[in-house]
């Protein structure tokens, strides 16, 4: 059970850093897999309270018991988040921009006659791309997977989305 829980512990931090990305969502959810194949969701702009009990979970609303089951009946929770856009990022004070076709990335603003080491990082932390000495050129992302990134160039950051 303290596996279980902490499994859900670790997806309610998740969701709650999910805006601190600048993700704008239409609609976000938390998700109760059974294991009958049911889904059953709920919108977090409805404050759902979920209750570990002894033997099982249940999810109120408003004060009312909206949904309960067992522990043995939960496959699994998961939040469920329809991102529309990222809020577009400026990079510190320096006004730079970024934009990305889904091919390369470009950073608009950039002195060219400024040279700095430039980093792509997946949302996980992982540097996916070093650019020692970088000028302003465009990058390929095309060899990304679709996600968020963030890109750190002279100790200033952005994010950007690959589609």
């Amino acid at each position: 059970m303290k596996h279980l829980f902490s499994k859900f512990a670790l997806l309610a931090v998740m969701a709650a850093g999910l805006p601190a990305i600048g993700a704008r969502a239409q609609s976000t959810q938390v998700v109760l897999h059974t294991a009958d194949g049911q889904e059953h969701a709920f919108e977090l702009s409805d404050s759902p309270v979920l209750q570990f009990g002894q033997a099982g979970l249940t999810v109120k609303v408003s004060g009312d018991d909206k949904f309960t089951s067992l522990f043995g009946d939960l496959k699994r929770i998961d939040f469920r988040m329809k991102t529309t856009s990222v809020k577009p990022t400026e990079l510190g004070r320096a006004l730079l921009s970024l934009a990305t076709d889904g091919s390369t990335l470009t950073v608009r603003g950039w002195d060219h006659s400024q040279v700095s080491d430039l980093n792509v990082y997946s949302i996980s932390g992982a540097c996916v791309r070093h650019i020692a000495r970088w000028s302003g050129q465009s990058i390929s992302v095309s060899d990304l997977q679709a996600g968020v990134y963030v890109v750190k160039i002279n100790g200033l950051t952005a994010k950007f989305v690959k589609q």
